[in-house]
């Protein structure tokens, strides 16, 4: 190759890296990182406990998703009975930390 292109082929990496920082936006500052890092903690903590409350709520939770975004619960998949989906939703809301729940389950009925 000669050194124009290569050059341009420079020019064209630093382009495209340059816009790719661009369209991640604004670094988080140390302060933002940490919280959000403390966020996904508490939620993936709170899902857990979700998931053990429900489960031993006596439903079958082996194809039900627990997505917790700040304490907002949802739960989606199925489960074998319409009854299951009831106790679900009174399961999980009686959580510690459970700010809402959202229930998308459906009954394999």
């Amino acid at each position: 190759m000669n050194q124009a292109m290569i050059r341009a082929c420079l020019v064209a990496l630093a382009i495209g890296g340059a816009s790719g920082a661009w369209a991640q936006g604004v670094p988080l500052s140390p302060d933002s990182a940490s919280a959000l890092v403390a966020s996904n903690k508490a939620d993936k903590k709170l899902a857990e406990d979700v998931r053990s409350a429900v489960s031993g709520a006596s439903v079958d939770t082996s194809r039900v998703k627990i997505v917790v975004r700040h304490g907002a619960v949802t739960l989606r998949g199925s489960v074998p009975d319409r009854d299951q989906i009831q106790a679900a939703s009174e399961a999980a809301a009686q959580v510690d930390g459970v700010a809402s729940v959202k229930n998308k389950l459906k009954s394999r009925q």
